[in-house]
């Protein structure tokens, strides 16, 4: 039992270490409102630090390939899916260290906030992210 709980933190890790990784242009233009009223906002100065890194080709390209990643998670809800198979694991994960009376608070907290900055991945910042490009 304690090698499947050893299991379980593992992979909602990794998934969340994922979804994240995968929704950052999603999370940073959620501070961009418009060219007008924000030209230093996060997401442009993302941008910006990527050509100034990378020069101007790569760091547009690297900037199109995290674009594209964060619109496939946009694309069908699948931020909304990820979130529900995410948390179905998290809720598992406590629900046999309960049971052990093995609960991590450190664990527990890390989880409340990986469950709050996914929330807002997919509610708030996804929306946003597909109301700019359209």
């Amino acid at each position: 039992m304690k090698k499947i709980v050893k299991k379980l933190d593992v992979l909602t890790t990794i998934l969340i270490t994922v979804y994240i990784i995968g929704n950052i242009e999603t999370i940073l233009l959620y501070s961009y409102k418009s060219s007008i009223d924000t030209p230093n906002s996060i997401w442009l100065k993302y941008e910006s630090a990527l050509r100034a890194i990378f020069g101007r080709s790569n760091g547009i390209n690297i900037f199109y390939k995290f674009n594209s990643l964060s619109w496939w998670f946009v694309e069908k809800h699948k931020n909304v899916i990820f979130l529900i198979i995410i948390t179905i694991l998290i809720i598992f994960s406590l629900i046999i260290r309960i049971k052990q009376k093995k609960v991590n608070k450190i664990l527990v907290g890390y989880y409340i906030i990986c469950c709050f900055l996914m929330i807002f991945i997919a509610f708030w910042a996804s929306p946003k992210f597909a109301d700019y490009y359209f």
